[in-house]
């Protein structure tokens, strides 16, 4: 397992909506379990296949701790193409994210917007 982490210029707000779109995981991590940490919480998500199209994801988080710049994506089983028999490239890879986005807690209209709709 290795970690994927994301820094921010701006705080990540305490009570806010996380909205990741990613368009499918590679190799041995489609089926496998995902861990997103942000400040004090952790959210799982599957990996999909990367024929499932662009997969969007909403996480609901509250408070935040103040400070809070950073996320971080454990990958469960980092491997090449070259690994895997695919090419010569050996960047060891994971998860494709398209996109994350912050928006206010009670935001369905911009969730809406970005294409993820309330359950």
């Amino acid at each position: 397992m290795i970690k994927l982490f994301f820094t921010f210029d701006k705080d990540i707000p305490s009570n806010s909506i996380l909205l990741l779109k990613i368009n499918g995981t590679f190799g041995p991590n489609v089926g496998k379990i995902f861990r997103i940490k942000i400040g004090n919480q952790t959210f799982e998500f599957e990996g999909p296949r990367q024929s499932d199209g662009v997969i969007p994801l909403k996480f609901e988080l509250s408070n935040i701790p103040k400070g809070t710049r950073s996320i971080s994506i454990s990958i469960p089983s980092p491997a090449s193409p070259k690994e895997l028999g695919n090419g010569n490239d050996d960047r060891r890879l994971g998860i494709r994210i398209n996109s994350i986005h912050f928006l206010p807690m009670h935001a369905n209209f911009a969730c809406e917007y970005f294409g993820f709709y309330p359950r």
